[in-house]
């Protein structure tokens, strides 16, 4: 039960921060439409969905005083909505999370957390926007190919 929640309360959070000075109508709808199904069924798209939601609402959010922070939060969200879709993906709804998988999850959901809130709160801080655009694309560029490394990892020992 407890993945669910924290699923629900971290697409929330993602969903409403481009919200007050900006953010798609549309897309945050489908966003909160997709989160529904996120809780019920964890294992499907629909966290992916939320996620890509949170990320185009985001896109239309202009710069403010609070703008790395909020930045800092979202991307904070979208990890915690991310791992807590795949432990609720493997533990049934009403299970009860076993402690050695719950300190496993929880040591991986702090360092990808903590990664990507480093890395893109360090990218937001340099002095040119060039920079910036560059090490947020290396680190893009990066995560995609571990996640894909990831893969091949998971389906080698099949």
């Amino acid at each position: 039960m407890i993945p669910r929640v924290s699923v629900a309360v971290a697409g929330l959070l993602a969903l409403a921060l481009p919200l007050p000075t900006g953010g798609l109508l549309v897309v945050t709808v489908v966003g909160i439409v997709s989160l529904v199904f996120a809780v019920v069924r964890p294992g499907s798209a629909s966290p992916a969905v939320v996620i890509v939601a949170a990320a185009l609402s985001w896109l239309a959010t202009p710069s403010g005083s609070s703008h790395v922070a909020r930045l800092v939060g979202l991307a904070l969200a979208v990890s915690v909505l991310h791992v807590s879709a795949a432990l609720a993906a493997v533990v049934p709804a009403g299970g009860r999370v076993p402690t050695r998988l719950a300190v496993r999850w929880l040591g991986w959901a702090v360092v990808a957390a903590t990664v990507g809130v480093g890395v893109l709160g360090a990218a937001s801080l340099l002095p040119t926007a060039r920079t910036g655009l560059l090490v947020t694309t290396a680190s893009v560029v990066g995560a995609a190919f571990g996640g894909v490394l990831l893969v091949a990892l998971a389906r080698s020992t099949e």
